[in-house]
């Protein structure tokens, strides 16, 4: 059958009103009887891409019935009434109706408020689209397509009021690739790129789903972990030295070996935490990222917020 035909729920009683609407969709449309509200309801599974509506139901009257079909998140119905004043129309506007057409309507006329209905769906899908489209970019690094920083800012809200309400602990990794800087200049921006694709690669595998990976920025990655110990965070960080070193990136230039050094900052979040909190993390790690630099790189530095401890191996 052609996805293209728009399928049309008819919901009505009156048989005579049925075999109108037949005659004057038939061909183009796919249509769907239903003889009452309720029965209307269960046909809503075969999605319809519109529903028309007969004013007289035998079993719910038609304002109330459309008030049903909006908590079915269903495309709005076109009611069709012999009341067409200006306080029934107001109403049945505002409880969802997209338009209404009198019982006594001509064939040319119904197929042109459909064809209205169907184009205006067809720009509110195009817009949502567009709109996802849009969302998704916003919060996407165009290259690595792990989460940005303003997603970081966004989600990090959301994870420390989770965690305050249950006072659990919440860690901060900032991982930064070591003299990443060489890398460009001997082998390239396309082969830096080709690396830094392929480290939020073993990123997503080393972490868990539910961890926040983001891109923050050039070559540093910061991944934030719900309900997560200093110990915990700890292997974390060494899994994720572990994974970035023992296998060289491959780039159109060759293998390049690649290491990353890691600040740690772990703290119990409390009832009172506020988005700050968020800030606090990533300056303590930023500053043991900074120390691990000086350690001799290639090695992860935890914290719970004041006390440091240096973890993992020199290599």
């Amino acid at each position: 059958m052609d996805s293209n035909i728009p399928k049309v729920l008819v919901v009505t009683s009156d048989a005579t009103l049925w075999q109108t609407v037949q005659e004057s969709l038939s061909g183009d449309h796919i249509l769907l009887e239903a003889q009452s509200g309720g029965c209307a309801q269960q046909l809503l599974t075969s999605t319809p891409d519109l529903l028309i509506v007969d004013d007289t139901l035998p079993d719910i009257d038609s304002i109330n019935f459309c008030r049903l079909l909006q908590q079915e998140d269903t495309p709005p119905p076109l009611l069709l009434t012999t009341d067409q004043t200006e306080e029934f129309i107001t109403e049945a506007l505002e409880a969802g109706y997209y338009d209404f057409i009198s019982r006594s309507f001509s064939a040319v006329e119904l197929r042109a408020r459909l064809s209205r209905a169907l184009n205006r769906l067809e720009q509110n899908s195009v817009k949502n689209r567009l709109i996802s489209h849009l969302r998704h970019r916003s919060e996407r690094d165009a290259l690595t397509h792990l989460y940005n920083r303003h997603a970081l800012s966004d989600f990090g809200a959301l994870e420390i009021a989770k965690a305050a309400d249950q006072k659990a602990p919440l860690s901060l990794i900032i991982a930064d690739i070591d003299h990443f800087k060489t890398v460009n200049d001997d082998f390239g921006h396309l082969a830096a790129d080709e690396i830094l694709t392929e480290m939020a690669g073993r990123l997503i595998k080393t972490l868990r789903h539910h961890d926040l990976i983001v891109r923050y920025g050039g070559d540093e990655f910061v991944a934030l972990l719900p309900d997560t110990t200093k110990k915990d965070a700890t292997h974390v960080a060494n899994r994720l030295l572990d994974a970035i070193a023992k296998k060289p990136f491959s780039t159109a230039e060759g293998k390049v070996d690649v290491t990353v050094s890691i600040g740690v900052a772990t703290c119990t979040v409390q009832e009172d935490a506020t988005e700050e909190l968020l800030q606090q993390l990533l300056a303590c790690a930023d500053e043991l990222l900074r120390d691990a630099k000086a350690a001799g790189r290639n090695v992860a530095i935890t914290t719970t917020m004041q006390e440091n401890t240096l973890t993992g191996a020199i290599r």
